[in-house]
């Protein structure tokens, strides 16, 4: 078998495993203790993982010769781990015992899987497998198979919560990890860097084109958003009586497929439309169907969030890893570093907010809509004035405390 062809059918097995994972756990853990924050607190701890590992850059662009294989062991690190943690909390299934195994280990799960790949092996995985000329192809194909993925593992998850046997997703992902890495170890190729990739840290990348300032923008835009409300859309269309838990589910499998369709056929559509016109176009609408679920939330924003979180992972992700891919090693890293950082904050303050809106229900849904302008805004000024993003976290604890204590 081709390993291009051994890469997708591991790769597809890994989405299922991170769909279930991503479903059941934060969903499960909500839903059994029936209080949305315990879902949020999923999403807050992930956050601070992300950030610390946005200073590993220097030392993962001293082996970027080394790349292939020490992505293969560090994704065979997470399965070890995520093996060792499902045993724990299904021997100990109380209420704290739960919510601090799982809190370690997605604090783990985020800093290896969700953090230290961003900054170089989420871009350079596919040339493991196939030429620069054919990366588009197979980026969008792998979206394709992801969406596809996400399809199964939704509704494997939706299983698990029914059953109220959520925790035993940890076990599946931890397999999952482990045919992935075995796929990339044995399979893989390893990656000549160019002459710069083992450049210092401190080298700035300076993103003077449009589409590299707008996934500066867009990109921990869309992840502090998902954090305030998408990211629990299950549990919020549940409070507000417009769907169950498992209809929420059941219609987030559904209605992501047309992304799994234009994902397979990305390649021919970067033909006609280039990469970043598709992350600025998608990246906005996901951020609009966002905030129009807020402000009104019903069956039809319902409907136009799943599509257009669809059409994220299907189109946005792959056409960002196109354009990341075109990017010179030296600074490759750094702009990935820049990225990763204003992920982590905008997720650790969106998660923040999310925590004292919550504190009573859905009584504060309200403010969601202004939080949501308010990271969209802070960010896009960031890009001018940098340190502007720090303040984010600050003005999150404070807003979140005067919520708290006004109940």
């Amino acid at each position: 078998m081709l390993p291009i062809n051994v890469f997708s059918i591991a790769t597809f097995i890994s989405a299922i495993g991170d769909t279930l994972l991503l479903v059941a756990v934060p969903i499960g853990l909500g839903v059994e203790n029936n209080d949305i924050r315990m879902a949020v607190l999923m999403w807050l701890v992930p956050a601070i993982a992300m950030f610390c590992s946005s200073f590993l850059g220097k030392k993962i662009a001293s082996r970027a010769n080394k790349s292939r294989t020490d992505y293969a062991f560090l994704l065979a690190s997470i399965g070890t781990i995520e093996l060792l943690f499902s045993v724990l909390t299904n021997a100990f299934p109380t209420k704290v015992s739960t919510i601090v195994l799982v809190s370690i280990f997605v604090f783990f799960y985020a800093l290896l899987r969700e953090g230290v790949p961003r900054l170089l092996y989420m871009v350079s995985v596919y040339r493991y497998f196939c030429k620069q000329e054919e990366y588009a192809k197979i980026s969008g194909r792998m979206a394709g198979l992801t969406i596809a993925a996400t399809l199964i593992g939704t509704s494997l998850g939706a299983l698990l919560i029914h059953t109220n046997s959520w925790r035993y997703a940890l076990l599946i992902d931890a397999i999952t990890f482990l045919i992935l890495a075995g796929a990339i170890y044995y399979r893989g190729h390893d990656v000549a860097p160019d002459s710069n990739t083992n450049a210092p840290e401190h080298v700035k990348f300076d993103a003077t084109t449009t589409t590299q300032n707008f996934i500066l923008w867009c990109v921990p835009t869309v992840f502090g958003v998902n954090a305030l409300c998408g990211n629990y859309l299950a549990l919020i269309a549940n409070h507000k009586n417009l769907l169950t838990v498992l209809n929420s589910i059941g219609l987030i499998a559904v209605l992501r497929l047309p992304g799994m369709l234009s994902g397979l056929s990305l390649g021919r559509i970067t033909k006609r439309i280039s990469p970043s016109t598709l992350v600025i176009t998608v990246g906005t609408l996901l951020i609009l169907a966002n905030l129009l679920f807020t402000v009104v939330p019903s069956y039809l924003s319902i409907v136009l969030l799943i599509f257009a979180g669809g059409l994220y992972v299907g189109i946005f992700i792959p056409s960002d890893l196109v354009i990341r891919s075109t990017i010179p090693s030296s600074h490759l890293i750094s702009f990935n570093t820049s990225v990763l950082r204003r992920m982590a904050i905008s997720q650790f303050a969106a998660c923040i907010f999310a925590l004292g809106i919550y504190q009573g229900g859905l009584d504060n849904f309200h403010l969601v809509p202004l939080l949501i302008l308010f990271i969209a805004v802070t960010n896009l000024i960031s890009l001018w004035l940098p340190k502007v993003i720090f303040v984010l976290p600050i003005a999150a604890v404070t807003w979140s405390a005067c919520i708290i204590l006004s109940n």
